[in-house]
């Protein structure tokens, strides 16, 4: 009798605390034998994809055998911390969700893991609202159905640490007498009070879009190590690869580093278009290629109307190639970088353009309405002599994100000829924190990546930053340092000084990342 009490009451606690054995389901669409009314098992599998979003519950797994489904994944509820909710294709199998409504629907869900699964031919790709803490990996989206979605893809209304990553999205647009649609959003352009932030874009390829391929309105999201280009692909036509614009309330901070930015295209309201339009706040563009963009690498222009205006922007140590090429764009526009106030009194200042390589342009940079001296630019390699890249004679092509080669030889010029990015404010001392005359330059990871590794000037320091407090500029790092009042500061760099441009010569691995991240680094499974 005692232990039927003690078996009860086990079953009891089991039940008031959720189920604790997590489950693992198989789709077989393709399978004669397959049916909803099946267990779900390996040997007995689902035929839809629809009964597992009915069916999942936090911690259970669902493969998806090799098969052509039309039907999304919209799971009816969310995972959580310790026990996702995954879907996946089955080992290597090919596994297409085409034409139907919408790829991935995460309205209001966390903790959703979708890898593995291209989608193909539908009204809409991977929408994220409300959504948090999901993770897309290693998906294909292409080719949209319909034009009656503006974006393709998009992570908005409040949308917080979805991390995307190896993932393909590409071909949502159109061109008639204008440029119509988006591949990807993250924030919503009109919206004062949509607070998406904290995503991270990694590891990504993103091409041929209407408008452009990729909008980042919102703040604190991470666009890092991707490609994009959008060459004119449509009826003789491309755009922008990159815009970033919003209100103040709720855009800018953003970082954007380690990315190529490659042929924009000729729209076909416009003479040309950048490769990023850099409309906000705030923001650190570091490390990023730019490369054969129709008109500059990165434009900063505004007219009356815009909600903002691009200052205190952070745009170092980039490689800007043979930008701005298009002969009947404006002045301001056949440059590398393009300052311009088109319309309206608003003014550009306050932005820093340090220790970018430029080569191969009209010039380096182009205003209108605007003056550099109201900007720091200083440490540039202002096309003073071949920088002597690895490869830029070999042809290209936009598929091919491995070429120009714009590693620096050993007998470049642009090593070991930066400037340092901020100094030291505090008095000479020692410990974990101290100020910098503007910390903006750094970011502290937002608890989405990792700090910066920072060097001081003059010696081998080099620490990582845990916080960063911009109100008072205090940066504080994973271990104790000794710095002087004014020493420079970067990040880690190799040799007597930073280089010029986005490629350090004879960079080594960076320390790992602390352990505390919201956005979990480890690949998966």
């Amino acid at each position: 009798m005692r232990r039927i009490f003690v078996t009860v009451a086990i079953l009891a606690l089991q039940l008031s605390a959720g189920r604790v054995v997590a489950a693992t389901y198989y789709v077989d669409g393709s399978n004669s034998s397959a049916s909803d009314s099946n267990s779900g098992s390996s040997s007995s599998p689902w035929k839809t994809i629809g009964k597992a979003n009915q069916s999942v519950s936090p911690g259970d797994t669902v493969y998806i055998k090799q098969g052509t489904y039309n039907e999304g994944i919209t799971p009816r509820i969310s995972g959580t911390a310790s026990q996702r909710i995954t879907y996946r294709n089955f080992g290597t199998d090919k596994v297409l969700i085409t034409e139907t409504t919408r790829g991935i629907l995460l309205v209001g869900k966390s903790y959703i893991t979708v890898q593995g699964i291209d989608f193909y031919h539908l009204d809409g790709f991977m929408w994220l609202e409300s959504a948090t803490n999901n993770t897309i990996a290693y998906c294909k989206f292409d080719l949209m159905r319909s034009s009656s979605q503006w974006t393709g893809s998009r992570i908005r209304k409040g949308s917080r640490y979805n991390w995307i990553h190896h993932c393909q999205f590409s071909k949502w647009g159109y061109y008639t007498t204008d440029d119509e649609n988006v591949v990807l959003d993250i924030g919503d352009e009109y919206s004062t009070t949509d607070q998406t932030s904290f995503n991270l874009l990694e590891d990504s390829v993103l091409f041929h879009g209407g408008h452009h391929v990729l909008g980042v309105y919102g703040s604190f999201n991470v666009i890092r190590r991707n490609y994009f280009h959008n060459e004119n692909w449509s009826s003789g036509h491309g755009d922008r690869n990159i815009m970033m614009h919003g209100y103040d309330s709720n855009s800018g901070n953003n970082l954007i580093e380690h990315n190529r930015i490659f042929f924009s295209g000729e729209p076909p309201d416009d003479v040309g278009s950048s490769g990023m339009a850099l409309i906000t706040k705030k923001n650190i563009v570091r490390f990023n290629y730019f490369h054969q963009n129709n008109t500059p690498g990165i434009m900063m222009g505004i007219v009356d109307e815009y909600f903002t205006v691009p200052c205190f922007n952070k745009i170092y140590n980039n490689t800007f190639h043979k930008n701005g090429y298009n002969t009947a764009a404006g002045s301001e526009k056949r440059s590398a970088i393009g300052f311009a106030v088109w319309t309206g009194s608003k003014q550009i200042v306050s932005n820093a353009v340090v220790n970018n390589l430029f080569w191969d342009h009209t010039k380096s940079y182009g205003t209108y309405n605007v003056s550099l001296a109201n900007q720091r630019i200083e440490g540039n390699w202002e096309q003073t002599s071949d920088p002597k890249f690895v490869d830029i004679t070999s042809p290209t092509n936009p598929t091919n994100a491995s070429l120009p080669n714009f590693s620096l030889r050993s007998d470049s010029p642009c090593i070991d000829t930066g400037v340092h990015l901020a100094r030291v404010a505090s008095s000479s001392g020692s410990g974990t924190s101290f100020r910098l005359n503007d910390a903006g330059y750094f970011c502290d990871g937002w608890g989405v990546i990792e700090g910066d590794v920072i060097q001081f000037a003059g010696t081998t320091q080099r620490a990582q930053i845990t916080q960063i407090d911009p109100a008072t500029q205090t940066v504080t790092v994973d271990r104790s340092v000794n710095w002087t009042q004014n020493q420079g500061v970067s990040i880690a760099y190799e040799g007597s000084a930073p280089d010029k441009g986005a490629f350090e010569f004879g960079s080594s691995a960076k320390p790992a990342p602390p352990s505390n991240l919201r956005i979990t680094q480890a690949s998966p499974n």
